[in-house]
């Protein structure tokens, strides 16, 4: 130190100043990555989180964290230049907290993205929302409000599916060995990471890698869906790491409970950034009252050298986390004795098939149409129990059950049967309607 101190007295102050820059930059460099040390000492990755009264506070609050003359990793990348795509989660046709909050998206364009030459915004829904409930990109984004604000904010929405997509193939990759991405996200200088804080039926939660899903084609959006997901999500990671700059979870308007669709909003006001796509994530699941190690992506990938997913290894700038936090109600996936006039006779079954069934009930459950049915059972699992009659509607879900029972009713196969959702809404609107 009293070397560095007599090279400032030598050279001046100003000079000194920009040999501090140069030489955080290249400690910067070593810090994304939690496999990197400087002369034996480990580098943490450092989050930024900030909570405002507002989402637009907020987000003017994270970017005066991130801006100014301040030595953390995060000063590198502002002001960010060239053609910028900004990720959000558009899996659904409906606002926040269902799709990244709009009010976010257009203040980091107007002011955070001001020297960019080109802003896009851009997903791919989710195959449900395109392939079982055939709702068109026009619908989802009216749906959303997103296009007109961020239109008015003078970026564009774009659809990735009307991009090439790419296959990437990594040696590393364990379940996805030759992902299908959109090439936009190779085109671009920097893609920013901006999805919502909530839970998910299948994952727990679903932060930033979760998010990578909306980049990948259609075709393995449904390949990999059970146990192996999280290892798919981190194989996706892995091949477009370089093209990710930064990372903000939209903590504005969260949701807890059923997620990702059916949950209830939490009104946290609060933005996570980090140009660390583990770090971020695992402060994340922090804020929500989860143990980051707890869900197997962020897990994975922290083993597999992709980040930072251990909290004491992580340095946080901004709000405290005791001023943030909020223990989030989790997907409660019971399917059994939950519902009135449901009958379910449940085999060997897997989370990602009661996943499925619990959102059709509950969608059906929260708009009161269960209580216009008769009687209802479910058959799912594998060497399910069969009921001794018939009822008014009878389903069989799931390939398991489907090749372990001679029941007879609505057959609904798959591996996950993804379109149990719409199928089951469907017969019980259709009972309903007959008997009315």
């Amino acid at each position: 130190m009293f070397k560095v101190l007599h090279y400032s007295i030598k050279i001046g102050i100003e000079d000194f100043c920009q040999f501090y820059v140069y030489l955080h930059k290249f400690i910067t460099s070593c810090c994304l990555t939690n496999s990197l040390k400087l002369r034996g000492v480990e580098l943490i990755p450092t989050v930024t989180v900030a909570k405002g009264v507002n989402p637009e506070n907020a987000v003017q609050k994270l970017v005066d964290l991130l801006g100014g003359f301040k030595f953390s990793e995060l000063s590198n990348y502002l002001p960010l230049k060239g053609k910028i795509l900004i990720k959000p989660n558009i899996a659904h046709n409906r606002p926040a907290p269902i799709t990244t909050n709009k009010d976010v998206i257009k203040t980091l364009i107007t002011s955070y993205l001001t020297d960019a030459e080109e802003i896009l915004v851009g997903d791919s829904a989710s195959y449900p929302t395109k392939h079982i409930m055939n709702r068109s990109w026009e619908r989802i984004l009216e749906g959303t409000g997103l296009d007109k604000a961020v239109n008015e904010a003078g970026g564009e929405v774009v659809d990735l599916d009307q991009y090439e997509f790419v296959e990437v193939e990594n040696p590393e990759n364990k379940v996805l060995r030759k992902p299908l991405i959109s090439k936009l996200i190779f085109d671009v200088d920097h893609v920013i990471n901006v999805p919502v804080m909530k839970t998910h039926h299948m994952t727990t939660v679903t932060l930033c890698l979760k998010n990578l899903q909306g980049i990948i084609h259609d075709s393995q959006k449904t390949y990999a869906h059970l146990d192996n997901l999280h290892q798919k999500l981190v194989d996706i990671y892995r091949c477009v790491k370089d093209k990710f700059t930064l990372n903000i979870i939209d903590g504005t308007i969260a949701m807890e409970g059923h997620g990702p669709g059916l949950g209830t909003p939490v009104y946290l006001n609060t933005l996570v950034a980090s140009p660390d796509i583990v770090a971020c994530d695992a402060v994340g699941c922090d804020i929500m009252g989860v143990d980051p190690f707890g869900i197997a992506h962020v897990r994975l990938a922290n083993a597999q050298g992709l980040g930072e997913g251990r909290r004491d290894h992580i340095n946080i700038v901004g709000d405290p986390l005791d001023k943030v936090k909020h223990h989030f109600a989790l997907p409660d996936l019971a399917i059994s004795g939950v519902y009135d006039k449901v009958d379910v006779y449940e085999g060997g079954t897997c989370q990602y098939c009661k996943a499925i069934v619990k959102t059709a009930l509950q969608s059906l459950h929260k708009k009161g149409d269960i209580s216009l049915v008769k009687d209802m059972q479910v058959i799912v699992g594998k060497n399910p129990s069969e009921p001794y009659s018939k009822s008014s509607l009878d389903f069989i879900v799931g390939d398991c059950a489907c090749e372990s029972t001679d029941y007879e009713g609505i057959e609904i196969p798959g591996c996950p049967p993804f379109d149990a959702f719409v199928k089951i809404r469907k017969a019980v609107h259709n009972n309903v309607s007959e008997k009315t």
